[in-house]
């Protein structure tokens, strides 16, 4: 089956007038999306092909980011915009670089497909949730696996950091919400 080309729409709106990104005709799949947070680079899923475009908003011109084998679930730049990350429906998680497109490490949660992911307001803990209903924290300096959090019974939905990054807020197809004390500094599993 053919899909026609897929369009993003940026909206304005204090006119009420769009500015559209087009990529190119696919397979239909993939629907993250993510700012970068100084507002100049939009990020998005680019199809089952496992691909991530980068937008530059300036000029509408778009970068692919090619490593994943399957279609991009999650996208979400850390707070400084220094990483961009990916998780995706091959069960792993990508670290990249967005300024020079590379990527820096490629983890993998072993829990099925990645549907979330956060980055904590300091940058230095990303979250994952996966299929397998299990919250997983990972040190971003190192792309070492610090915690998995246990609790949920269905996968995980959407994942965010309070402000001040000690808590954890997690949503389950379970139809839960957990809170989660986020241990202080990087911590390794036994």
């Amino acid at each position: 089956m053919a899909f026609p080309a897929h369009t993003i729409q940026l909206w304005n709106t204090a006119t009420g007038t769009a500015t559209s990104l087009t990529r190119p005709a696919g397979d239909g799949y993939g629907d993250a999306i993510a700012f970068h947070p100084h507002g100049h680079t939009l990020a998005s899923s680019g199809g089952l092909d496992g691909t991530v475009r980068l937008w530059n908003l300036a000029d509408g011109q778009s970068t692919t980011l090619t490593g994943h084998t399957s279609g991009i679930e999650a996208v979400a730049f850390s707070p400084d915009g220094r990483m961009l990350a990916s998780g995706s429906a091959d069960g792993t998680l990508r670290l990249w670089d967005p300024a020079t497109g590379q990527c820096t490490a490629a983890l993998s949660p072993r829990g099925g497909y990645v549907i979330t992911v956060a980055f904590s307001p300091d940058g230095r803990i990303l979250a994952s949730g996966t299929r397998d209903g299990v919250v997983r924290l990972w040190d971003t300096a190192t792309g070492q696996s610090t915690a998995n959090l246990l609790g949920h019974t269905e996968h995980i939905t959407s994942l965010v950091f309070s402000p001040d990054g000690h808590t954890l807020a997690s949503a389950g197809f379970d139809a839960t919400i957990r809170l989660w004390t986020v241990p202080p500094g990087p911590r390794t599993l036994p």
